[in-house]
């Protein structure tokens, strides 16, 4: 963050945005968090929902595909949640934000562990997930997706291990 205010004032910046997601906003310490960035860097950091969390990454990643009619499913895979969201190019339909992040599952499920996973375990952390995006995927249930866009770093992860992994 003080590098990021460095550039700021280098450049000259007359208004700074700076928002925190999930990691802060389900964080115990968020608040002491935001107060001790900004007394080093002077910037304010405003906490977003979920929801608007959501919306701001269908705006951000639909703006820079092809117009389409059709419904596609956006998903980001965060650190502390995973968003989903179902919209076609002009609007969004379906927002949701689920406490399912690669960090936080680590945290909950991992730990320091190293190697293979254990399958009671890996069965335990399925059946987590399951839960906790039952709704999320019943209400995007009516709407006839036919693509999938991902983004965040997890998703480019992924595709280069499936990419490692078909290529041999």
């Amino acid at each position: 963050l003080e590098g990021f205010a460095k550039m700021c004032a280098a450049y000259g910046a007359q208004e700074v945005l700076a928002i925190t997601t999930a990691a802060v906003r389900d964080a115990s310490n968020g608040m002491e968090f935001i107060n001790r960035a900004h007394a080093r860097t002077g910037i304010h950091l405003t906490v977003i929902s979920g929801m608007e969390e959501a919306r701001l990454i269908y705006l951000g990643v639909s703006g820079g595909l092809a117009y389409s009619p059709k419904p596609r499913l956006f998903v980001d895979i965060g650190g502390g949640s995973t968003e989903l969201i179902a919209g076609d190019s002009p609007t969004h339909y379906s927002l949701d934000s689920l406490k399912v992040g690669c960090v936080r599952l680590t945290n909950l499920f991992f730990g320091d562990d190293a190697g293979p996973i254990p399958p009671q375990r890996y069965a335990t952390v399925r059946e987590y997930i399951r839960n906790e995006a039952v709704h999320a995927f019943q209400r995007l249930r009516p709407f006839a997706v036919t693509e999938a866009v991902g983004s965040s770093g997890t998703i480019q992860s992924l595709f280069e291990i499936a990419s490692m992994m078909e290529n041999g």
